[in-house]
């Protein structure tokens, strides 16, 4: 019967670990090639966060791996033993690696939304009251805009007889342009390639909306805005 990983010792966890991490790093590559480790942890730091913020350390993992296949006694057993940090270490990047943070596991939730036909007032006392500055626009399961406190001032500052509702002040195409969707299973990795390809495209994401498969016409499940930002990386890294 195989040992568990209470019974063994800390170089066959580091080595299976290690080895864990060397079979995701070839499925990212999916190359048929052969690229040592040393060169696919430089390639899948291109596209992988974790493998990106753990460079270094993988680099020195792979030395410490060498030294525990090469440096073995007559009976086959490891000579070098690794710390229970470095075994413990190796073992959260796997982790992270197989079993990877969803974009709704990292979300707010629930999704607190307004109605095109609410009134404004009543819009605006939600959203201080639980101190956003983005409120999503949902009409049953389906997203239609997104009221801000500038919209909502611009309203405010244009001549208008009735008392408003949120479709009087909802933000332009724009600004609506400035909510992303993601479906629930992708790895909240992926929620920070959005706000980053955002960056790179001259705009400020106000928020991703998780619905269950990713499109404006379902019900919100979670929402992730810059404040949740910390909560990701800490999952993903």
């Amino acid at each position: 019967m195989s040992e568990n990983r209470d019974q063994m010792s800390n170089a066959n966890r580091f080595l299976n670990a290690f080895a864990t991490i060397e079979k995701c790093m070839k499925t990212m590559l999916n190359s048929s090639e052969y690229v040592t480790f040393g060169k696919s942890i430089e390639y899948c730091s291109r596209s992988s966060k974790v493998i990106r913020e753990n460079a270094r350390m993988l680099n020195e993992y792979r030395q410490l791996r060498n030294a525990i296949v090469h440096q073995r006694d007559d009976e086959n057993e490891a000579i070098a033993e690794p710390s229970d940090f470095a075994t413990q270490d190796i073992e959260r990047i796997a982790g992270l690696l197989t079993q990877p943070a969803s974009v709704l596991g990292c979300a707010t939730k629930p999704v607190q939304t307004v109605g095109p036909g609410d009134a404004l007032k009543d819009a605006y006392a939600k959203m201080k009251s639980i101190g956003t500055s983005k409120m999503p626009v949902f009409e049953e399961s389906r997203f239609v805009g997104v009221l801000t406190p500038e919209s909502i001032c611009n309203w405010a500052m244009s001549p208008h007889e009735a008392e408003g509702i949120v479709r009087d002040a909802m933000d332009s195409t724009s600004e609506q342009n400035r909510i992303r969707f993601l479906a629930a299973d992708q790895p909240a990795e992926k929620a920070l390639q959005e706000f980053d390809d955002a960056l790179d495209s001259g705009q400020n994401l106000l928020a991703i909306i998780v619905t269950q498969d990713g499109t404006e016409n379902s019900a919100p499940l979670g929402i992730i805005s810059v404040r949740d930002l910390p909560k990701i990386l800490a999952a993903v890294c």
